[in-house]
């Protein structure tokens, strides 16, 4: 399924990422690189990720 990725704010690179099942997730884009923070069953997550060009990839 294709997440959707909405614009909130530009001067502090805050993005949300829409799952489409009433779940949305904050994420913030500090120069290339796009993390987001979020807690599954008591367990907090912090994924980081690398944008490249217009898409934005996990790193390896």
């Amino acid at each position: 399924m294709k997440y959707l990725l909405l614009f909130v704010d530009s001067a502090t690179g805050h993005y949300q990422i829409d799952e489409k099942n009433s779940i949305v997730l904050n994420a913030f884009l500090r120069g290339n690189i796009f993390t987001s923070r979020f807690s599954v069953m008591d367990n907090l997550l912090d994924c980081t990720y690398e944008k490249s060009g217009d898409e934005i990839i996990l790193p390896l």
